[in-house]
């Protein structure tokens, strides 16, 4: 798994992911082979997941710090478990996947998305109109569908970036974190 899970994938990315693959097999016990771990196993691991950054650390008052992971953390950690377990079914041919049965974790779940299709420009005036009490959201719907800027490039606009006397937007990346100038 080590040597295929790294390409595509950011160095940071791959170290924490091995790094949460090594807390669930230190958790399990070297004694189980892959094909014994049944989901329940991943769901005790994801409960009492702590952050292992803080599991010995002492706060000021002298006592132990509270470790436990948010849920996103466990969300997170749960997929990385899966990839793992998705890439050994696949290698080994196990008899079934052991995460296909976890439990959702409380807290981070999923929801799909609601995508509402604007095909015609009277259906973006009515959506338009009905944002007119909310004209932060409305002014993001515009520009969304009239500019075309992805999602992150919509999140870093700033209000200097729009120039409402000579009628544009200008939009940037954040590549390499810095912004292009004019």
């Amino acid at each position: 798994f080590r040597v295929t899970y790294p390409p595509g994938h950011a160095a940071i990315t791959v170290r924490h992911a091995l790094s949460v693959i090594d807390d669930f097999v230190e958790f399990i016990g070297n004694e189980k082979q892959l094909g014994e771990i049944t989901h329940n196993h991943i769901d005790d691991w994801l409960t009492q997941y702590k952050n292992r950054r803080l599991r010995d650390k002492i706060g000021d008052d002298g006592r132990p710090v509270d470790a436990s992971a948010s849920q996103v953390t466990k969300s997170k950690n749960k997929r990385y478990v899966s990839t793992f377990f998705t890439w050994a079914f696949r290698t080994y041919d196990l008899a079934e996947n052991p995460i296909a049965k976890t439990l959702a974790i409380a807290g981070a779940e999923r929801h799909p998305e609601n995508i509402i299709a604007i095909r015609r420009f009277d259906d973006l005036v009515a959506l338009t109109d009905a944002l007119k009490p909310w004209p932060y959201w409305r002014a993001w719907v515009a520009v969304a569908s009239l500019a075309g800027p992805r999602w992150a490039e919509q999140c870093w606009l700033k209000t200097g970036d729009v120039y409402l006397d000579n009628g544009y937007v200008r939009i940037t990346t954040r590549t390499g974190g810095r912004r292009p100038r004019r």
